[in-house]
């Protein structure tokens, strides 16, 4: 439990959302809730004797009703949050984790739940398409940027002046494996190009870890 406690702070500490499947530790929750970066908890169980079970054991009544915990128990009544706010905000950072290795040995469950989250999440976003009003926005956009673009080194400027300084680059996205590598990066990041996906940034600078370049991509 303390072992996979510390993963789950260590991994997403910023994370508006977090997705788990299973319930076995309601004890999890109650401590994961403690941090108001979580907004929503979403918690897939199907079986509903071991929900009632864990709900008996610890009140989470009043995560319940404010919302930043829900439960489900069939997949389809998920279907609604891929076009929900936050959760489509922050698809980028969606990951399914399980509760504990007790549900280690439902791999087609499991599979089939972050298919099914993941196209869902796809669709909503296609969804949004390019419209007037998209095209309209990345005007403004590109405007008020203008001075800033103006006055900082081009991407060429960068290349000419950075090109061969290192010989080593390291690409850094979010994801599970991230907090375990963490160590080694901050150990060598003077040594490397770091390349930092902006969903990444304030993780790496909460642990001491500057990028020299952030990506992002903010329209289709």
């Amino acid at each position: 439990f303390e072992e996979r406690l510390k993963e789950f702070k260590e991994k997403y500490p910023l994370y508006p959302v977090l997705y788990f499947y299973g319930i076995s530790n309601a004890f999890m929750l109650q401590i994961l809730l403690k941090n108001p970066n979580h907004c929503h908890l979403v918690v897939y169980e199907r079986d509903l004797a071991l929900l009632y079970v864990v709900l008996s054991s610890i009140d989470l009544s009043t995560a319940l009703a404010q919302k930043r915990l829900l439960i489900f128990n069939e997949v389809s009544q998920m279907e609604y949050l891929c076009g929900t706010q936050p959760f489509l905000a922050y698809s980028r950072t969606y990951f399914l984790e399980l509760m504990s290795d007790f549900y280690a040995t439902e791999q087609k469950e499991i599979l089939a739940l972050n298919s099914f989250l993941m196209e869902g999440f796809k669709k909503e976003i296609l969804k949004q398409g390019n419209d007037v009003k998209d095209a309209l926005q990345g005007i403004r956009q590109f405007v008020y940027n203008l001075d800033t673009m103006i006055k900082r080194p081009s991407l060429k400027e960068l290349k000419a002046k950075r090109k061969a300084q290192f010989k080593s680059c390291v690409i850094v996205s979010t994801g599970p494996s991230l907090a375990k590598q963490l160590p080694l990066l901050k150990e060598f990041q003077d040594k490397v190009v770091i390349f930092a996906a902006d969903s990444a940034y304030p993780i790496l600078i909460q642990n001491d870890i500057i990028p020299d370049y952030v990506c992002m991509v903010e329209r289709t």
